[in-house]
């Protein structure tokens, strides 16, 4: 059994949101007695990740593809899942995580929890605090499922330090066809 988290990098660079959903599944490591594992797309130093606990970073080099690309990271990220047996799955509640959460949990046939605010209240069976009400209100939701995706919103936990040093592992990048094509990326200020 594992934790996996997905962590979030732009240009080369991990972003906040991947540290602290590395953070978070640090805790949830800690409280279950299992290991931590990032998988990243495009890093290009994941050393950072050590300083937040991670056991183990499968580094994915997506070559031609420079954007995000939900088809191929959930065809490549349920295999790491799989082979880790990953009994939680962590993304962030960026644009591209709330995007990918979904989609990887029925790639993993694994329960979704969106807008989660808090480390798990229990875990056998899993119970999480979300946001609802447009965040004017809270509830528990709980799951018995093996694998459940946990979809973890901004500054929720923060960013919370653990030494470690990391594996490294190099794993594929999917490259199966997919109608999904970005055409261009424009950031609006």
């Amino acid at each position: 059994m594992s934790v996996v988290v997905y962590v979030e990098s732009q240009n080369g660079v991990i972003k906040k949101a991947g540290l602290e959903v590395a953070s978070y599944g640090r805790a949830i490591a800690n409280a279950t007695n299992t290991s931590l594992i990032a998988v990243t797309f495009n890093t290009n130093d994941s050393s950072v990740l050590n300083s937040h606990g991670v056991d183990k970073v499968y580094n994915i080099n997506t070559a031609e593809d420079s954007f995000f690309n939900v088809d191929r990271y959930s065809a490549s990220l349920v295999p790491i899942i799989e082979k880790e047996e990953a009994s939680i799955v962590v993304v962030s509640a960026t644009a591209d995580g709330r995007y990918l959460g979904p989609i990887l949990a029925v790639g993993a046939q694994a329960a979704y929890f969106s807008n989660v605010v808090a480390l798990p209240s229990s875990y056998a069976p899993l119970t999480v605090k979300r946001s609802c009400f447009t965040n004017k209100a809270f509830n528990e939701s709980t799951t018995n499922e093996e694998c459940s995706v946990i979809s973890l919103c901004s500054n929720a936990y923060g960013l919370k330090e653990k030494e470690g040093l990391a594996e490294v592992v190099e794993a594929s990048y999917e490259t199966s066809s997919t109608s999904l094509k970005v055409v261009s990326v424009d950031k609006v200020t």
